[in-house]
Parts: structure tokens; sequence; C-alpha cells
């Protein structure tokens, strides 16, 4: 399955949804985004789209200090969330949510999100193909975001997770 060029009128009104979501009320309503990329009963448009624009978002949203920040209930729920969907079929999808949790990472772990590197390396361990393979690509992005950082202390703490 790929994506699709053509719009139905379902998938225009979920784009101005989405619009007013970002443009309105600042990151709009991430549980709402997050099981929308997740179902993978929705348009595979409309899956990709929402993980787009929850990636997008990060950089503008997810600092406290961000006009409509989030909560730190409601990123502590969407890390738990993202980092269960290593089951995506969908190849362009799957991309943009290892995308998007590398850059969940880059401000989050390992303080805030400890438990990305084990479980990511825990799921590369498993049997099933398709997870393991998600599982890879999310580790290779989140790995090359951490130690793209500059800091001398973002370098020790990506030293400290990492295997010796």
């Amino acid at each position: 399955m790929h994506l699709q060029a053509v719009r139905s009128p379902c998938v225009e009104l979920i784009l101005k949804r989405f619009f007013w979501w970002f443009s309105e009320s600042g990151f709009g309503t991430t549980s709402t985004t997050d099981n929308i990329f997740n179902n993978h009963t929705l348009d595979v448009n409309v899956r990709w789209l929402a993980v787009l624009y929850f990636k997008n978002g990060i950089d503008r949203y997810w600092r406290r200090v961000a006009p409509h920040a989030l909560s730190e209930e409601e990123k502590t729920s969407l890390r738990a969330g993202l980092i269960t969907n290593f089951n995506e079929p969908i190849n362009q999808i799957a991309t943009q949510i290892a995308v998007l949790i590398a850059k969940v990472a880059r401000l989050d772990c390992p303080r805030q999100w400890p438990e990305l590197i084990p479980i990511l390396l825990e799921s590369v361990k498993g049997h099933d193909g398709l997870l393991q393979h998600r599982a890879l690509l999310t580790f290779y992005h989140v790995t090359k975001t951490l130690a793209s950082k500059r800091l001398a202390q973002d370098r020790r703490l990506f030293q400290d997770v990492s295997p010796h």
C-alpha cells in the first residue's frame, strides 16, 4: 500500500481540522493525533499527515517555555504510546514515526525518557521481522540524533546510555 495523491472529501475535512488545530489552538489534541496515525484502519494519507503534523509540532510545542506547550502528563502519555508502535506496515509512515521518536529523544532522552534505549534494544532482539526492522530503523534515527548533540553535558549523557 502506498501513499495516494488523490484526496477524498474525508481527507480534506481532516486536513482542515489539522490546520485549525495547529494554527488556532497550538499543538491541538495530541492524543487524538497519536490515535490517528496509530489506527491502521484509517486512510493511509490521513495517518501520514497526522504523523507529519505531530513530528513538525515537536519543535514548536514540546519545550516547557513554548506557547501552548504540552503538559508533562501529556508528554509522558505520548512517549509511552510512541514506543509501542513498532508494527507499522507502511514504510513512509514508519520512517516518519522513527524521526518523530528521534526528535522527542533529542529533547527528553535519557533524563525524562530513560526507558527508550532499553526498549529499542529489546525490540531489536525480538523474533518478529517487521517489529525488529522498525525498531532498528528507530534506533538508527535516535542514535544519529543523540550523537549530533554538541554540548559536553549532552555528549556525556549519550556516552552513559550507549553500550560500551
